[in-house]
């Protein structure tokens, strides 16, 4: 199909930013979701056609485009981003930039186009090594061996031409440059960090554990019916179904053991930031851009009530949410810089927190219900539960992103911009200890149910286990893409992330 015809399915101009690409998408997507004609079966199949060729349409152009129109190769001439050549360009950029993550995103796709791309595998073999991705370099530097045997060309039987070393020889030195330092600000070596009495574990102490205990998780699903980024997942009815938000306004109610979606919440006008499940497993709670929260039944899977009224509700889109343990308050952040606690039977109001200086990001809340904690961008805060009293107010260099408390309630993890992941004294609030490893943003994190293991998710592509017995990464899993939300089941055999790409994946343990 040409490229103008793509054009013309989103209703744009030529000429249309990636922006001005983005919105038509998601407006059109939104006209033919085919859960909109349940009710008239013609309809909805005509709509599920349609959303076909949005998708089709939206895929080719969201990297075709750039605010100017067509991109044009170093060479001067114009090329189409459905090309492999150009996503194998795009890698070799970023892997001179050290953008190591970015350039295996790129490789990826270009092999999702053309599987038959041996500079594409040796290239991302030789970066997955540099970062201690051992398995999957493996695996990629493999694939050269058999691509290039079935070619014909003469290779080696034996096993070292597989291994990274003999990658190297027959890799394009001239187009790249080697990584020198892609842990460099992470030591190999426990090192004391921002106090004398804490430490910050490396994870590369621990690669060959790793790669033994990788292989007992393996990929289930992917699963694909969100239309844009997943935001939040939270298990439920003894690990039996989950629910997914996303910023395409929508809840998924999802069956985990055969991947299907059976059943979707309609209700917010704005893109869906943050979810709960009451303790009972009864109520989900949801929090939007649209400044609402919503109250719904689990079991009939239908609205309940929308908390707060004009005057009580938030004044900016709703970031965050957690249910008390017995399952009676419920505790929300905005961006409008407060903390509301509710009655979660009646909705009212029970009181409001004002004395933050930033959007609240994310709340979360001990088990043995005393106390709360809040993220205010860089400011973890532990608040008394029954009198609001601070029990420890924390800075840091960077931005937090996500917080869990351990089962016991006695130890915070928070994980952060600057790939770290750090666990905290609750009753004292200091700094137990740092754990180093993700090279790049650390988006998720929480415990294993029996407290022994914390399980992050980090836009660097790997969700890693970490035990807490000796602070040591355990266990790395190379995802597909960006992990952006992560729920671990409560008996610590499934795993499941979304992603910036509107993607669902499901990981089991062996």
């Amino acid at each position: 199909m040409a490229i103008e015809e793509y054009y013309k399915i989103l209703e744009i101009e030529t000429n249309a930013s990636r922006e001005e690409i983005k919105q038509a998408y998601r407006h059109l997507a939104k006209i033919w979701h085919p859960d909109r004609f349940y009710n008239d079966p013609k309809m909805k199949q005509q709509a599920d056609e349609k959303i076909k060729q949005i998708n089709q349409a939206y895929e080719a152009l969201k990297y075709y485009a750039v605010n100017s129109g067509s991109l044009v190769s170093g060479g001067g001439v114009a090329i189409e981003k459905t090309n492999p050549e150009y996503y194998y360009q795009q890698g070799v950029d970023n892997a001179e930039r050290e953008n190591y993550y970015e350039a295996i995103e790129n490789f990826s796709r270009a092999l999702r186009l053309n599987p038959k791309f041996i500079r594409a595998y040796q290239y991302r073999g030789f970066i997955r090594e540099k970062l201690g991705l051992k398995k999957s370099a493996e695996s990629d530097f493999q694939m050269v061996f058999k691509l290039k045997l079935a070619k014909g060309e003469k290779v080696s039987s034996s096993k070292s031409k597989t291994s990274a070393s003999a990658s190297k020889q027959s890799y394009p030195k001239a187009q790249y440059s080697t990584p020198s330092k892609p842990y460099s600000s992470q030591p190999t070596t426990p090192v004391s960090s921002e106090s004398p009495k804490q430490h910050d574990f490396s994870s590369q102490s621990s690669t060959s554990i790793s790669e033994k205990s990788v292989l007992s998780w393996e990929h289930k699903f992917t699963l694909k019916e969100h239309l844009d980024l997943v935001s939040s997942l939270a298990v439920y009815q003894n690990n039996k179904f989950f629910v997914s938000g996303s910023y395409d306004n929508d809840l998924k109610i999802w069956q985990i053991s055969t991947g299907q979606n059976i059943f979707t919440l309609k209700g917010h006008n704005d893109r869906v930031n943050c979810l709960e499940i009451s303790p009972d497993a009864k109520i989900l709670v949801s929090g939007s851009a649209d400044q609402t929260i919503k109250l719904w039944n689990l079991e009939k899977r239908e609205l309940i009530k929308t908390f707060g009224d004009h005057f009580t509700r938030h004044l900016k889109e709703v970031l965050s949410v957690a249910i008390s343990p017995d399952g009676k308050t419920l505790i929300s952040t905005s961006a409008d810089k407060t903390v509301k606690f509710w009655d979660i039977f009646s909705g009212k109001e029970l009181y409001t927190f004002i004395d933050y200086k930033a959007k609240v990001l994310s709340v979360a809340i001990n088990y043995n219900n005393t106390v709360f904690s809040t993220v205010a961008e860089n400011n973890l805060k532990i608040r008394n539960i029954i009198n609001g009293k601070t029990v420890a107010s924390i800075f840091l260099d960077s931005e937090i992103l996500s917080q869990a408390f351990g089962p016991n309630g006695q130890i915070l993890a928070t994980a952060s911009c600057d790939r770290k992941i750090r666990l905290w004294n609750v009753k004292t609030g200091k700094l137990i200890c740092t754990l180093t490893g993700h090279i790049d943003k650390v988006s998720s994190v929480c415990f294993s149910s029996d407290g022994e293991t914390i399980v992050s998710g980090s836009l660097d592509g790997t969700i890693r286990l970490w035990q807490l017995n000796n602070w040591k990464n355990t266990c790395t899993i190379q995802q597909f893409s960006q992990v952006f939300s992560m729920v671990v089941s409560a008996n610590f055999k499934t795993i499941i992330t979304g992603t910036s790409d509107r993607t669902i994946e499901i990981w089991q343990r062996k």
